[in-house]
């Protein structure tokens, strides 16, 4: 997982594909350098981005908005809201080398507080 995390592709569901917008929006979340991630500058760049066009903020923040879509959840583990395309998907550990080991291990002090 931590491999994948640092590395890896992202990917999106194909069935059910999100708009243009939310990819850009989430790639741009997603980008590994803090430096260039979206909302390194600011929380008004994420507020301006075009995914974020519809919403007024000021209605938002006095909650007087009403949102667009209240998931049904089925107890407490219920996936129902998860694309099948990956809650299908077997469960395996990532295979991982021993140094790749060695830089988890030597940086798990930076997750105490999670």
């Amino acid at each position: 997982m931590y491999e994948l995390i640092q590395h890896g592709e992202i990917r999106f569901p194909k069935m059910n594909p999100l708009s243009d917008q939310a990819r850009d929006f989430i790639t741009k979340l997603l980008n590994r350098n803090p430096a260039e991630r979206l909302g390194a500058g600011g929380s008004r760049e994420v507020k301006d981005h075009a995914f974020f066009a519809e919403i007024n903020w000021e209605a938002l923040l006095a909650k007087e908005l009403t949102p667009p879509f209240k998931p049904t959840i089925e107890g407490e583990l219920g996936i129902g809201n998860f694309d099948k395309e990956f809650t299908d998907e077997a469960i395996t550990d990532t295979p991982c080398d021993a140094s790749a080991m060695q830089r988890i291990q030597a940086n798990q002090d930076q997750f105490t507080d999670f």
